[in-house]
């Protein structure tokens, strides 16, 4: 699993000799199974993204801009390490402590500790980097404006700050505050925090608690940002852009909406499931609802900047053959002061220097 699994009925459980219900060690258990077929299939589904998009590029002969394509490899990349990550655990665990299940599910629920930390971080990483790719195009979208992006930046530095603070405090520098102040070797941070990550019932709702804040964050982020592009693009479409120009417009706010809905609410999902308090009777439920949307999320943050970049340029493809040849005596539109002074007589400018910054 993605999250730590702690239960939080009560800081006396802890103290418990009994194990866990039997329903509970069975659904345990079948959430790691499932959850690793479900994986499989969602990196199968990246996958054929990926090559039909390739394909279909290539047949229509699409040019997809190498800076485009490069800005969406993180986040492949550190998805596919997150499936691969969690493959090996469960393979781990059924292979070496499957001899019954009370010593399959103590494996699942209190095997080794850092697999916990490298894929909160990597979870972290995807949603940054997916963040930092909007709030870019927000402040190229409106010609360079720092105070345009300022909320958006300031929900992003607080994600990353929330962040920190779960890294510094599960690290245990409370006797090395000066290291505080100086450059920090990100390998040392990551045994320290291995090594004191066993926590306590308190410890664990407050973990729970600062990634969820991380995906609030996160979800805050992408909505202001695209908000905020999709404002720009609509109030600009309004002057002098008629025709084939503002359909078109109107189809890339469409395409930023439907992306963003889809991240912001798949990160609103992961946040609420982890904040539930769980007791003895949603105990289940719970751990379904976190183990599954956490699946979900990281699968659509590695997706979501791909496909968003492929629809826009597929929809500039789509668009070029029926704005050859048309001349329309109006402003083109333009995202910043100095061009917007400048006349052309070619309408569909402004939409394609729309489409270019925003991939």
């Amino acid at each position: 699993m993605v999250f730590i699994k702690i239960p939080r009925q009560s800081p006396n459980y802890f103290m418990s000799t009994q194990s866990d219900p039997v329903s509970v060690q069975k659904s345990t258990i079948s959430s790691e199974v499932n959850g690793t077929v479900l994986q499989g299939l969602l990196l199968e589904v990246t996958s054929d993204i990926d090559s039909n998009l390739s394909l279909i590029f290539s047949e229509q002969k699409i040019i997809w801009e190498p800076a485009c394509s490069r800005s969406n490899l993180p986040s492949i990349f550190f998805y596919c390490f997150y499936v691969i990550l969690f493959w090996y655990l469960v393979q781990a665990a059924f292979v070496e402590h499957s001899d019954t299940r009370e010593t399959l599910y103590e494996s699942i629920i209190g095997g080794s500790v850092w697999p916990v930390f490298v894929t909160g971080v990597i979870t972290f990483v995807m949603a940054a980097v997916g963040d930092t790719i909007v709030i870019w195009r927000c402040f190229t979208i409106w010609g360079g404006s720092l105070r345009v992006i300022f909320l958006p930046a300031l929900f992003h530095l607080g994600q990353v700050g929330t962040l920190q603070i779960t890294i510094f405090w599960l690290a245990d520098y409370s006797n090395t505050n000066s290291i505080l102040f100086k450059v920090v070797d990100l390998t040392v941070i990551i045994l320290r925090c291995a090594e004191h990550f066993d926590p306590t019932y308190s410890q664990g709702v407050l973990v729970d608690n600062l990634i969820a804040a991380q995906s609030f964050m996160t979800s805050a982020t992408t909505l202001t940002a695209t908000i905020l592009i999709a404002y720009r693009i609509y109030s600009a479409s309004k002057e002098n852009v008629f025709g084939s120009t503002r359909k078109r417009l109107s189809k890339i706010m469409e395409v930023l909406v439907e992306s963003a809905a889809v991240y912001s609410l798949a990160a609103v999902a992961q946040a609420v499931a982890l904040v539930i308090p769980e007791t003895y009777s949603n105990e289940i439920v719970v751990d379904l609802a976190s183990a599954y949307t956490s699946i979900l999320f990281i699968f659509i943050s590695g997706v979501a900047p791909t496909i968003l970049v492929a629809r826009i340029a597929i929809l500039e493809y789509t668009n070029e053959d029926t704005v050859i040849g048309v001349s329309v005596p109006l402003s083109g539109l333009h995202f910043n002061k100095e061009q917007e002074a400048s006349l052309s007589t070619d309408s569909d400018w402004g939409s394609r220097e729309t489409l270019h910054s925003l991939v």
